[in-house]
């Protein structure tokens, strides 16, 4: 949850909400460009800034004493890998984490009102359902369910995943499934209204869907929403650095035979696992960087930033926060690490969760995750390396502990579409829109000190719909999406300034 505060000679003000700070304040806001850094490359890093000079937040797991003439923060709880747990089976292991992640989601279904999951048809949002919505029919209650798919006539390559969400409502017949189009939301639609909301920038390129799910839960009269967001970091972790990690044990014998598991089950030699998942992570960082920079291949989404402004990309604050957030995005040859490194102060994680919570507050909801649960993240980041791979599969323990809550078809399931499919299809249908908002930005200072309008221009003009099922187009999040939310924010923080000048 989100604390924002203004503190100046005789005055600290603070609230869950900037609108509250800006409004009690009556400060000029004035912008924050690490804060703008880090919206253009993906990632908000820093935990105690926010967009504007003058108000800052307290980040996760502190506190913060106000005296009389200074501030004193200190850190109350840090995430650190303990001990290896040491269990006598597999069996063992799956079954510790399945009685944590029940335990979690049942606790948060605690309410008199009728609770929605946002099911995706995926291994979390799934799990999360089924559990929920067997305590619920205990209770004579039932679950909602609210997903994003595509109309059963849509003619395009695109696929959305209602075979899978109706596998889970077929096996639990507690579940109410309501399937939500938003035929006519763009990601371009209503920016000044919700910058009214939420004082920042969206760092979302499918909010639009995000808000049409919440509108139809809040419709059937839903006060909580489940969802299955963060599983992936740790309950359902892909084992990223496990194999590494065994190597660096000397745990050869097991390594062998998941490498020899692994090629099996997803048809790729095991010479070409052990040298993208070993070899690869064990390398010092400068050395996977020469090695990118040879073949000219992204080391990451981060790869195209010709949208940013040249002086503002060559800047020292730029070019610092760009080389930390690359670094840090490398992953390591330790699992509990890598999970660490997801969650650490200095991600987007806590910043991510703020924007949530204000989201909920805007449909006046909750939005509890269960599979971001402490009790989670404690018991997987002190879990033996090879729990997350066994038998040859990723998220391999998650899998195992949802034996008899997952249908089978979704628990042994390898593919995932896209949480908007059809998100290209709605940027091509209203690239007019998306022009005029480019348009009439030569004289806005404030805009073209940040961003490259042409190259946005240019990045648009390519929009097309996607050739395959599975095809993201990350540029048109990246550099489409960024540029225009960012032109609207300026734009939209320009008139507050002039509203506030005015009165």
């Amino acid at each position: 949850k989100p604390l924002y505060y203004y503190i100046s000679d005789g005055e600290f003000i603070f609230a869950s909400e900037i609108k509250a700070v800006v409004v009690a304040s009556e400060i000029p806001v004035s912008l924050n460009e690490a804060a703008v850094a880090e919206f253009l490359i993906m990632r908000l890093t820093d935990n105690s800034h926010t967009f504007y000079k003058d108000i800052k937040q307290i980040p996760p797991a502190h506190t913060m004493t106000v005296y009389e003439n200074k501030i004193k923060k200190s850190q109350y709880w840090k995430f650190e890998a303990k001990s290896r747990i040491k269990l006598s089976s597999d069996d063992e292991y799956a079954e510790a984490l399945r009685d944590i992640i029940i335990r979690s989601t049942q606790d948060r279904i605690r309410t008199a009102f009728p609770v929605a999951i946002q099911l995706s048809g995926g291994l979390d949002s799934s799990a999360v359902a089924c559990i929920a919505a067997r305590k619920l029919k205990e209770q004579g209650k039932r679950l909602i369910a609210v997903s994003s798919v595509l109309p059963t006539d849509h003619p395009g390559p695109e696929h959305d995943d209602r075979n899978y969400i109706e596998m889970v409502a077929a096996q639990e017949e507690n579940i109410d499934l309501n399937w939500v189009l938003a035929e006519h939301e763009t990601p371009f639609d209503n920016l000044e209204h919700l910058f009214e909301h939420y004082y920042e920038p969206i760092d979302d390129p499918f909010f639009y869907m995000e808000h049409a799910l919440h509108r139809t839960a809040v419709d059937h009269g839903a006060r909580i929403m489940l969802n299955g967001k963060w599983g992936d970091m740790a309950a359902s972790y892909n084992g990223q650095g496990a194999l590494a990690q065994l190597f660096k044990e000397f745990h050869w014998i097991v390594l062998i035979k998941i490498l020899r598991q692994q090629s099996k089950v997803h048809d790729i030699p095991s010479i070409k696992i052990f040298v993208r998942d070993v070899i690869k992570l064990l390398l010092p960082y400068i050395v996977n960087q020469i090695y990118f920079r040879i073949k000219n291949k992204p080391q990451n989404y981060l790869t195209k930033f010709d949208f940013v402004r040249m002086n503002f990309f060559k800047s020292a604050l730029f070019t610092r926060i760009l080389r930390d957030i690359t670094r840090n995005l490398q992953p390591v040859a330790h699992t509990g690490n890598n999970i660490i490194k997801g969650t650490d102060f200095m991600s987007d994680l806590a910043n991510t969760l703020s924007h949530d919570s204000r989201t909920g507050g805007l449909y006046s909801i909750d939005i509890p995750m269960p599979l971001l649960d402490k009790r989670i993240f404690e018991f997987c980041v002190q879990l033996p390396p090879e729990q997350f791979l066994k038998n040859g599969w990723t998220r391999s323990i998650y899998r195992r502990a949802m034996e008899g809550i997952l249908p089978p078809q979704v628990q042994w399931r390898k593919t995932k579409h896209p949480f908007s499919p059809d998100f290209h299809r709605r940027v091509l249908a209203n690239k007019t829109h998306a022009y005029d908002i480019l348009l009439n930005t030569d004289n806005d200072h404030h805009i073209n000190k940040y961003l490259n309008i042409s190259a946005i221009s240019r990045q648009l003009e390519k929009v097309a719909v996607c050739k395959n099922s599975y095809e993201w187009e990350i540029e048109t999040q990246q550099v489409v999406i960024k540029g225009i939310m960012l032109i609207s924010y300026l734009r939209w923080l320009s008139s507050i300034n002039n509203r506030q000048r005015m009165e």
